[in-house]
């Protein structure tokens, strides 16, 4: 009888514990990397583009934002996460950007005659005030390569808060793609 008491104060503790902790906990804001520019209503003679998944590096895929200070350190800004990994959704954006190209119709399934683009996310973090996005890409075809490159942006960040880190984290891929597209 003794051991059902202890057992039974035991675990009413337990649950009005649990119920405080978890009044203290903050939700999480979850951002999306998005790709925003208008799609083409162009359809007809369009070259196919097969885009491989957006490989990366182990540091820039993950979901919690990085931010360094000037002495280098990774800086904790709470409860802001992306929703997906970064790598997700710099493809998502490229499939974006390849239909509003009006010089591209991206497949799923490539045909020998088809262009293929490889990319590589390197980098996307916020360097003391800088949201500094890069990427490596490769456009081939079966014969062999046709153009190749890093490109990287950078954008100031307007205030230290995870709003707008996202929004400049956002606009240095949105220009990185930007400037992929053009030389592509």
């Amino acid at each position: 009888m003794k051991n059902i008491k202890k057992a039974t104060l035991f675990i009413l503790i337990s649950i009005i514990f649990t119920g405080c902790l978890a009044k203290m906990a903050k939700p999480y804001t979850y951002y999306e990397l998005t790709y925003q520019n208008k799609p083409c209503n162009k359809s007809v003679g369009l070259k196919n583009l097969y885009i491989n998944n957006v490989s990366s590096t182990a540091l820039a895929d993950r979901r919690e934002f990085i931010v360094l200070d000037y002495k280098k350190q990774i800086v904790n800004i709470g409860n802001a996460l992306f929703v997906t990994t970064p790598s997700d959704m710099v493809y998502k954006s490229l499939i974006n950007a390849v239909f509003s190209s009006c010089k591209y119709k991206p497949v799923f399934m490539p045909s020998p005659n088809d262009l293929r683009l490889d990319t590589s996310l390197i980098t996307l973090q916020v360097d003391n005030n800088k949201a500094v996005f890069t990427m490596a890409y490769e456009l081939y075809n079966l014969k062999g390569s046709i153009n190749s490159g890093i490109i990287s942006k950078e954008v100031i960040v307007s205030a230290p808060n995870a709003q707008a880190i996202f929004d400049a984290l956002n606009k240095a891929m949105n220009l990185a793609i930007n400037d992929l597209m053009s030389k592509i």
